[in-house]
């Protein structure tokens, strides 16, 4: 069985978008769970579902998880979209009402200080961000003599 995505495959979930399908599936790395989320999202969001550039900054969300990074910087999508001659720049991305964006009432994204997210992925970070600051809080930090961190790390 094979789980590449192809253009065919974004040609299915993207109908009448002019997508650079080619380069896209070239250049970034894209799965099929993700593809389908962008498919019931492409369904929904019906304002946007012209939008080239909105689209293709959800692939690079996409490609962005699919090589360990939790969000996207938003200047990272800019680049790439520059780089495909065939998606107009036409829209500001910032201006988006990334939050407003919901499936079955729930949100989907998440813009944060230049960053996008998906929405799981930005709640598991705050999570753990807010988990570690209740380990630090309150910890005395302990000062070691330089002299005795040397000889513990030294090899004998």
């Amino acid at each position: 069985m094979n789980f590449t995505v192809t253009a065919a495959d974004l040609h299915r979930v993207f109908p009448g978008l002019d997508l650079p399908a080619e380069a896209l599936v070239e250049q970034l790395n894209l799965d099929l769970g993700h593809l389908q989320l962008l498919r019931d999202a492409h369904k929904e969001w019906t304002d946007l579902q012209g939008h080239v550039r909105f689209w293709v900054t959800l692939l690079c969300l996409v490609d962005a998880v699919n090589q360990g990074s939790l969000c996207l910087p938003l200047k990272e999508a800019d680049r790439f979209v520059q780089g495909l001659r065939q998606v107009q720049p036409t829209r500001d991305m910032n201006g988006v009402g990334w939050t407003q964006l919901t499936l079955r009432g729930l949100p989907v994204l998440r813009f944060d200080q230049g960053l996008l997210y998906f929405e799981k992925y930005h709640q598991a970070e705050q999570s753990v961000e807010s988990s570690l600051k209740r380990l630090i809080q309150g910890k005395a930090v302990s000062e070691f003599p330089l002299d005795a961190i040397q000889s513990a790390t030294s090899i004998v």
